[in-house]
């Protein structure tokens, strides 16, 4: 319905009846509110009013009333005022996951709908049906409900578009009467057990996945005569990042299934991508744990099998690193995990780092691979004309010298990738958990 509607100010002034004639919603300072949705008890129906700012910047936005039996997100009746060119339409849909689906027809038991958008202040009005003959998706309103209040873009057609998954909608802080007139505050929900899941799982495949991957393929012939507790030094240090990052990934995996309580369908509109989330998590930590169930029946390095073995264990490996990437990429979307849009870019300037660290290192094998050549005779490295002094140049003494030089470099070279992908694997913690 497309009525005047003036707000001059752009401000949403507090209701007096709130607590008197009329049960609110809200997230007032004194006389002003950050966004308010009002109730009154008709009888069979419940007058609804909702003030919000989209914050939308276009004449396309929405405000959506959700009712849930919880806290969390996923099957709740949702009531929608849309907004499109000064045109203002009420619909009822629900949330099935992260998913939202009109209902059909989608104004059955809605009446007498108001509404406006002026100065980034969108407000609608309807009454709504308490229950009846209305659908089951649309809940009974003489029972107690959370209230949710999302807001967010439209595009033409009245179609709604996923909300902030950084500014996660509030909720209120217990459930409704919409018999009565009490004041609820809104509470913006965190959700800790998701963002340990995502901190634990970015530690485990950023940083000691990313570090151990590069010591078992370029390391094995540095240090080549010094060993630590029994072992070769490269193993060492593979071995522990190995095992941290199972143990880690482990404890993320029971987190978010103890979280979810089992297996969590997602159904995200315009990013049905992240529905592979989940899928992609537990073909990474089956994979996580096939690796290290392989090595228990490694085959002698003389063994003729052992090349098989050794392709087969960098091969699962690899899979599992290369789809750890596009899993936390995915998980940065979700709206659970409250993290904005530009973690997605750090975690993909984290794999091209590791692309052209790994272009280096192939530099370095080769030249390596080089020396070693020329130090079994494999190249002449003789001066045909000798030196200054009439003596012949020691060809496999500058080998041993440039090997050393290059086991050097490819120290250097192993502490800067630790404190590189360190530092990336800081700041994705940092900003999953902080925001």
């Amino acid at each position: 319905m497309r009525i005047k509607y003036k707000n001059k100010t752009g401000t949403i002034p507090n209701d007096p009846a709130c607590g008197i004639t009329k049960g609110c919603f809200q997230q007032c300072t004194g006389d002003t509110c950050s966004y308010l949705v009002t109730w009154q008890d008709l009888g069979t129906g419940v007058r609804f009013e909702l003030y919000g700012k989209p914050g939308t910047g276009s004449s396309e936005a929405y405000l959506a009333l959700g009712l849930s039996a919880d806290k969390r997100m996923g099957d709740d009746s949702v009531t929608e005022c849309v907004a499109s060119n000064g045109d203002i339409r009420v619909f009822n849909s629900y949330n099935r996951g992260y998913g939202n689906n009109r209902l059909n027809p989608p104004q059955l038991g809605l009446a007498n709908f108001r509404g406006g958008y002026q100065n980034g202040v969108l407000w609608c009005a309807f009454t709504r049906q308490k229950s009846g003959n209305v659908q089951s998706e649309m809940f009974d309103l003489n029972q107690d409900w959370y209230l949710m209040l999302a807001k967010g873009s439209a595009v033409p057609g009245y179609i709604l578009t996923m909300h902030s998954t950084v500014n996660l909608p509030p909720v209120s802080a217990s459930q409704v009467d919409f018999q009565s007139a009490t004041v609820q505050q809104g509470v913006h929900i965190k959700y800790p057990l998701v963002k340990a899941h995502g901190i634990l799982m970015i530690i485990a495949w950023v940083l000691c996945v990313g570090v151990g991957i590069l010591a078992a393929r370029y390391y094995k012939n540095v240090w080549a005569d010094k060993t630590f507790l029994g072992l070769k030094i490269w193993f060492q240090i593979h071995r522990a990042c190995m095992v941290s990052a199972f143990v880690l990934n482990s404890i993320a995996f029971i987190i978010i299934f103890s979280f979810v309580k089992g297996y969590s369908e997602i159904n995200i509109q315009g990013k049905q991508y992240l529905a592979s989330h989940p899928v992609l998590g537990i073909i990474v930590t089956a994979l996580c744990v096939i690796n290290p169930l392989m090595s228990l029946v490694r085959p002698a390095p003389d063994h003729k099998n052992r090349p098989i073995f050794n392709w087969a264990h960098w091969g699962v490996g690899m899979c599992a690193y290369i789809l750890s990437a596009i899993t936390i990429c995915f998980g940065f979307q979700l709206p659970k995990s409250s993290t904005p849009t530009y973690a997605v870019y750090i975690m993909i300037v984290y794999v091209i780092y590791v692309i052209i660290f790994d272009v280096i290192f192939e530099m370095t094998e080769c030249f390596s691979r080089r020396q070693k050549k020329v130090e079994a005779g494999g190249m002449e490295m003789s001066n045909k004309n000798g030196t200054d002094n009439g003596n012949v140049p020691n060809g496999k003494s500058s080998s041993k010298d440039q090997m050393r030089k290059m086991d050097k470099i490819k120290t250097f070279l192993l502490v800067l990738h630790i404190a590189v992908t360190g530092a990336f694997a800081l700041v994705l913690a940092l900003v999953v958990g902080l925001n």
